[in-house]
């Protein structure tokens, strides 16, 4: 029991810096995961307690046998019991839970493989986000400066070679962040909190073209649809149907209850399904950034070949604009998967490590078990050979 302790230790000391360094960030109080006298102690005090709880039941049996039984059993040739009682019991035990943690792994694997297989109905490949805030007192407050500078942005960026076209929202598939909001068919709000839970963007004239989502129905926004013209909104086909199931949505009105203002639909874009395979689809509207506009945005820009190359040159264009204007990360679509990979990543590794030791710890047990209950037979076996007893039979 020590020398296995002593080993589980050399593993913990070896494997803890390695799960560190894969863990996600976020992750509470992870700066504090250690090993020191504590962990010492508390695998000293189970090793004592392995000792202690493995050693009772063979202890007890001890107690029970009579020197005479022994004996006449041992003269006769009395057959020992198959595997059963609290042999059978620990092997079926640690069987079970092996099993447990396999299938959990099993499953855990599975959803992974559906994340690497997530398919948005865009093309990803050919894609770089840019986030770009404007904080500046020229810009704070003064919502045309700030939409005057998005269009620039757009312009600029959209005349770099290879750059096919050029989008912004406030948020998108695997970027942003997440703004819920109610809505209540009609022009009306309706009760606070009895509205339709949706998740809501302010986005550009480009947007949808520069992902690469259709537009089933309507029209998509333009340069026109400012701060002085009718509110309009997009929504998608999920919202549609759930609000105005087999009815044209084009030109009805919708309430959004915590901007309290009424839009007119204009359009219908298609599903984006979620990178979560078991998760349904959102409900989700789109308003135009000149009617509802912010400092801070992401720009989506679709290239014409890997976009990789083009992520010094756009930064250096948005700055030849505007030396103030703050560029954040830069990341193409592999790179925004593989940041929503790492925490389903790491919960696969820390499963499969936890059933991958779970086999083995269940692999000994088992031999030592059904070993032991094979050297009991011994003589038995033996005399069932010499009496002509098939060797499948034995084994």
């Amino acid at each position: 029991a020590l020398l296995g302790g002593a080993v589980g230790l050399f593993l913990a000391w070896v494997g803890t810096p390695l799960l560190l360094s894969l863990a996600p960030t976020g992750i509470p109080r992870l700066s504090e995961v250690r090993m020191d006298w504590i962990v010492l102690a508390f695998t000293f005090g189970l090793a004592v307690l392995a000792t202690l709880l493995f050693g009772l039941a063979p202890l007890a049996r001890a107690t029970r046998v009579q020197p005479m039984w022994a004996l006449r059993g041992g003269r006769h040739g009395k057959p020992r019991r198959r595997m059963g009682g609290v042999n059978g019991a620990l092997v079926v035990t640690e069987v079970a839970l092996a099993l447990t943690l396999l299938v959990g792994a099993g499953l855990l694997t599975r959803s992974f493989i559906s994340f690497f297989r997530w398919d948005p109905g865009i093309d990803r490949d050919r894609l770089l986000v840019v986030n770009a805030t404007a904080t500046t007192s020229e810009y704070r407050g003064n919502p045309e400066a700030v939409i005057r500078l998005y269009r620039q942005i757009e312009e600029e960026v959209g005349s770099l070679p290879g750059v096919r076209s050029v989008g912004r929202a406030s948020a998108g598939p695997l970027f942003g962040g997440w703004e819920p909001d109610q809505i209540h068919p009609g022009s009306q709000p309706g009760e606070p909190g009895s509205g339709r839970p949706v998740r809501w963007y302010d986005i550009g004239p480009g947007y949808f073209e520069a992902l690469g989502v259709p537009l089933l129905a309507g029209r998509d926004f333009t340069f026109d649809d400012g701060m002085e013209e009718p509110r309009v909104a997009l929504v998608n086909e999920s919202l549609a149907e759930r609000l105005w199931p087999g009815e044209n949505p084009l030109g009805r009105t919708v309430w959004i209850e915590m901007h309290q203002v009424a839009r007119e639909v204009v359009g219908v874009v298609a599903d984006i399904p979620p990178l979560d395979p078991d998760a349904p689809i959102e409900s989700e509207i789109f308003w135009p950034q000149a009617q509802y506009t912010r400092p801070v945005t992401y720009f989506i820009i679709r290239t014409e070949r890997d976009p990789t190359g083009l992520e010094g040159p756009v930064v250096d264009r948005i700055k030849e604009i505007d030396p103030k204007v703050q560029v954040g990360s830069v990341w193409n679509y592999g790179s925004l998967l593989n940041r929503r990979l790492v925490q389903p990543r790491f919960n696969l590794l820390l499963i499969g490590v936890f059933s991958g030791l779970a086999m083995i710890l269940a692999a000994v047990g088992i031999f030592g078990v059904v070993s032991r209950t094979v050297a009991a037979r011994t003589r038995e076996i033996g005399i069932r050979i010499a009496l002509g007893s098939p060797r499948w039979r034995v084994l």
